[in-house]
């Protein structure tokens, strides 16, 4: 298991399928009204107390994320929240590069308007995306994800994840080099493994 204390004042806590078990703890059976969760969730808030002086008076808000072999938490400290909740960026798998240029060629339907910010990254054999929620995505952009991608996680901390250990290909306007890409002879998407 491992703790990284943020700047903001946040705990990133990995841990291992056997550190999850350890601690009684499964992916699919975690939420705020586990017990099991709740008791791990308390070790962890002692562990990280001696460990890195992590102290929480107001409250905490859990975030978890499924990662190869085990999961990602991250713990925000503060009991105050937003009077409405901010929408989270969305991530996406698109599984091999013919499922890519088929996306980047039908974005050619869709007004480039109404397309939303959005990053891509290699990863392992396929690829990432980032919906960013700058802008409602229109139906035929959702209609389009659906076709092409599937949905992983929508969080800032899955986001983040995949920031992190994917291999950037295009930050901020991945959607709009698909769209400007289209065209008769549609080029090869990058490699991700390089």
């Amino acid at each position: 298991m491992k703790m990284e204390p943020l700047s903001s004042g946040c705990l990133k806590i990995w841990m291992t399928q056997s550190d999850m078990q350890r601690f009684g703890l499964s992916f699919e059976t975690m939420n705020a009204r586990d017990t099991a969760t709740r008791q791990a969730v308390f070790k962890l808030l002692n562990v990280a107390k001696l460990r890195h002086a992590f102290h929480v008076d107001e409250g905490l808000t859990v975030e978890a994320l499924p990662i190869d072999n085990g999961c990602l938490l991250l713990l925000t400290p503060g009991r105050h929240r937003p009077l409405f909740a901010l929408p989270q960026p969305t991530v996406y798998a698109i599984h091999n590069a013919d499922d890519l240029l088929r996306f980047g060629n039908s974005l050619a339907h869709i007004s480039q308007n109404d397309l939303p910010t959005a990053s891509l990254f290699g990863w392992k054999q396929g690829y990432r995306l980032i919906l960013y929620p700058d802008i409602t995505t229109s139906e035929p952009c959702k209609r389009l994800l659906s076709e092409f991608a599937e949905p992983i996680a929508d969080s800032y901390t899955a986001a983040a994840y995949t920031e992190e250990h994917g291999h950037a290909l295009a930050i901020g306007n991945a959607l709009q080099r698909l769209f400007t890409a289209h065209g008769s002879h549609a080029p090869e998407p990058p490699d991700p493994l390089h």
